[in-house]
């Protein structure tokens, strides 16, 4: 059966053919689609065994919750070289599993378990949430070829059902486990805590932390913490937010003193910079960097301020596309080596926006080797800037694609 198609399905018609294709000891893929297309979820089997899962909701959060909680060495060098694959998480696991020690392989054999876990559950729950139909594709052509584990279907599948179950005896049906708590009045919230629990969460109960997310970080049971967030949204105190706000403690550092409006326009929750001494108009040129790194966008900023130009930095890359598209800015500054999405990665989705399409990009790289510069020309960079970037470079690649700024009024 090369390709299996079949329309207008229920979650529990989804579930039964993961468990047929175990029986079937099938190897290739499932792809699970919402009647609207708005989600996708893709499973992948090798001789009925589970090897990998991916898609659905906020996949990149997914990846970033699970990758972050153990250790893994060599995972920012490995992400920056899997420029764009299809399934660059996956390939990013097999070259990790080949460096690792038994422990790392445990763990990440554990990560694959986890996300498995998690998108099965979330095919269960979304008709019931949403009372939409699933479409689905079986295809013996689409296979990973290389795999690190084969996760028991059948035993991962009773699992997860089992937690569905305690879900729905809960009363959580209903409530998604990827939602987002943000605190709507700060003063029903405090009265339900102590003051030292109260300071803890007031800054992660922002709007830009799963119920999943919350529960993993701090070893607490998932179920609990959801009956309390509901708990809180019925007081009024917390709302639930299907995707994630653009706050100050995962968006970044705006630097300059014409911050004003894309403070306001992100709820005026970014953090903001200024300087009296480099007052610059709603008129000057626009550049944004985007570089995990703290220090490097703090520096970056004041170079750029300096010389009269707007500057947003931005440290996750993961939000960094919303930012620029909203932002519309005149350079962009990119770091390579990133987790999650890396620059050739973010640069090649840049460019398949018309509004983005002709701005110049600059890729900030460690490495100087002509195989790095050819692969960045192939995503669509502009130039590049060697890492440590030195001032002089980085006013060079500004002068070399931008207008100079408007000259101060007395």
């Amino acid at each position: 059966m090369p390709v299996v198609r079949n329309p207008n399905v229920s979650s529990e018609d989804a579930i039964a053919k993961i468990n047929e294709l175990y029986h079937d000891r099938f190897t290739g893929s499932l792809r699970i689609n919402t009647s609207s297309n708005r989600l996708e979820w893709k499973i992948y089997f090798r001789l009925g065994r589970i090897i990998w899962a991916k898609g659905g909701l906020h996949p990149n959060l997914r990846w970033r919750r699970y990758s972050r909680l153990i250790h893994l060495p060599h995972l920012k060098q490995i992400a920056a070289k899997e420029a764009n694959p299809p399934n660059r998480q996956y390939s990013i696991l097999i070259n990790l599993y080949k460096l690792g020690n038994s422990i790392q392989k445990d763990n990440l054999i554990q990560l694959v378990k986890n996300v498995v876990s998690e998108i099965i559950f979330d095919i269960i729950q979304y008709s019931v949430i949403s009372g939409d139909s699933l479409l689905y594709k079986v295809s013996e052509r689409d296979n990973l070829g290389a795999f690190l584990t084969l996760v028991n279907t059948d035993e991962i599948l009773a699992e997860t059902m089992q937690e569905w179950v305690e879900w729905e005896t809960a009363g959580l049906s209903e409530y998604s486990p990827n939602l987002f708590p943000a605190i709507e009045n700060v003063n029903l919230f405090q009265h339900k805590f102590s003051a030292s629990k109260f300071q803890y969460l007031m800054p992660i109960v922002d709007g830009t932390i799963s119920l999943r997310t919350l529960a993993l970080k701090n070893n607490l049971n998932l179920i609990e913490v959801t009956e309390f967030a509901r708990e809180l949204k019925e007081l009024g105190a917390i709302s639930l937010l299907p995707t994630p706000k653009l706050t100050k403690f995962n968006v970044p550092i705006i630097i300059g003193s014409e911050a004003t409006d894309l403070a306001n326009y992100y709820q005026q929750n970014v953090i903001v910079s200024s300087s009296s001494s480099n007052q610059t108009k709603s008129s000057q040129p626009l550049i944004i960097a985007v570089d995990d790194s703290l220090f490097i966008c703090q520096g970056l900023g004041k170079i750029v301020t300096r010389s009269g130009y707007r500057y947003i930095g931005i440290q996750d890359s993961v939000k960094a596309m919303l930012i620029i598209l909203n932002s519309k800015p005149d350079l962009i500054f990119l770091d390579v080596l990133m987790p999650v999405i890396n620059g050739y990665e973010l640069c090649s989705q840049l460019r398949k926006n018309p509004q983005i399409k002709d701005t110049p990009i600059v890729l900030l790289t460690s490495k100087d080797k002509l195989r790095d510069k050819i692969q960045g020309k192939l995503v669509g960079a502009s130039g590049f800037v060697a890492k440590p970037a030195k001032p002089d470079a980085i006013l060079d690649a500004i002068a070399k694609y931008m207008p100079k700024p408007a000259e101060k009024q007395d």
